[in-house]
């Protein structure tokens, strides 16, 4: 249980992990970086529509990011490239 003060009103809200399940490797966030990156810590912040679930993520070329958990993608990414049909 955590006591947030907001204003002069004090409020209680209970943070639980949410469980949401993650992938073992997920795609590192920086941009043009094609290495896999892991979650190396999980957490919930609060917010003013609920609780939101984070993770840190390092890379192996060494990007360190936080992010929400419904912003992962996991690895391998779908920004591969293709060539563009013509038609």
């Amino acid at each position: 249980m955590h006591r947030c003060k907001v204003g002069e009103m004090e409020t209680e809200m209970e943070l639980e992990t949410i469980g949401t399940v993650l992938p073992e490797l997920i795609a590192c966030p920086e941009p043009g970086c094609d290495v896999p990156a892991g979650v190396v810590d999980r957490f919930v912040l609060a917010s003013t529509a609920g609780p939101v679930e984070h993770v840190r993520t390092w890379c192996l070329e060494g990007h360190g990011f936080t992010q929400r958990v419904d912003a992962l993608v996991p690895w391998p990414t779908v920004r591969a490239r293709r060539p563009l049909e013509t038609g």
